[in-house]
């Protein structure tokens, strides 16, 4: 369930709604639902970009935000791995010239956290109970993640 943005159209985001559509024909055609209590899928932060050169492409966080409730519609526990490349590359921004990798790092993981924040949004405008967990301590917008 992981899609990466090509090019400059809009492959992303059709590849993504469809491979969350598949997932919800899969589970519900196959009779085998209940095997399934929970998922886990990683969103490309690209694939947010939608027709856009930067940043987050509203339309694209509420088709998301549909094909994740189709999903725990039906009973389904969803985690959400989502990804910051359509804010901020931490590689990429050490081999542009930062001397820090830590900080272009910590750069990468906030612009996760945005794109989290933006998704939870969209998910919890249709009714959709969410928690978001980060690493990184910011209790005003996340709960703190412990690794245990």
């Amino acid at each position: 369930m992981y899609a990466s943005r090509i090019g400059n159209n809009n492959s992303s985001t059709k590849i993504f709604a469809v491979q969350l559509s598949a997932l919800f024909l899969i589970f519900h055609t196959s009779g085998s639902i209940m095997n399934y209590k929970r998922i886990l899928p990683n969103l490309s932060g690209e694939a947010l970009l939608g027709s856009k050169e930067f940043g987050i492409d509203n339309a694209v966080l509420a088709r998301y935000a549909e094909e994740i409730k189709a999903v725990t519609d039906l009973g389904i526990e969803v985690a959400i791995v989502i990804g910051g490349g359509n804010i901020f590359r931490g590689v990429q921004g050490v081999e542009g010239g930062m001397k820090d990798r830590a900080n272009a790092d910590y750069m990468g993981m906030l612009a996760t956290v945005i794109n989290a924040m933006a998704l939870q949004g969209a998910l919890e405008d249709i009714g959709i109970y969410t928690r978001l967990l980060s690493a990184i301590k910011m209790e005003q917008v996340a709960e703190p993640f412990i690794r245990r």
